[in-house]
């Protein structure tokens, strides 16, 4: 049977994760320390750190501050897990899309 696009996904880590466990553990912050200097709510940070809530335009501007790098970064790892996720739920209906590009009916 041929693979389909999500098939050829690897794993599609949540930025929250990603936060968790490449930034907050290897520099020792805590979850709390994240919420009392960004003033989010603790609610919110830990549904973020379980992957349960997404990074908004606003959190990233915050993490961009907080570690000293481009709230782009935030967003980007959110969109491209995004495009991911819809790339899996949609592999189905975006397989059977013939591009029209290249194609011998133009």
């Amino acid at each position: 049977m041929p693979q389909t696009t999500a098939d050829m996904l690897l794993e599609n880590t949540h930025p929250g994760l990603m936060l968790r466990e490449d930034f907050l553990q290897p520099l020792g912050i805590t979850p709390g320390k994240l919420t009392e200097s960004l003033g989010l709510s603790r609610s919110y940070v830990s549904k973020l750190l379980h992957g349960q809530r997404k990074v908004t335009p606003m959190t990233s501007l915050l993490l961009g501050k907080f570690f000293g790098m481009s709230a782009q970064f935030w967003l980007n790892l959110q969109n491209h897990h995004d495009l991911i996720e819809a790339l899996r739920r949609n592999s189905n209906r975006l397989d059977k899309i013939v591009p029209i590009v290249g194609s011998k009916e133009i």
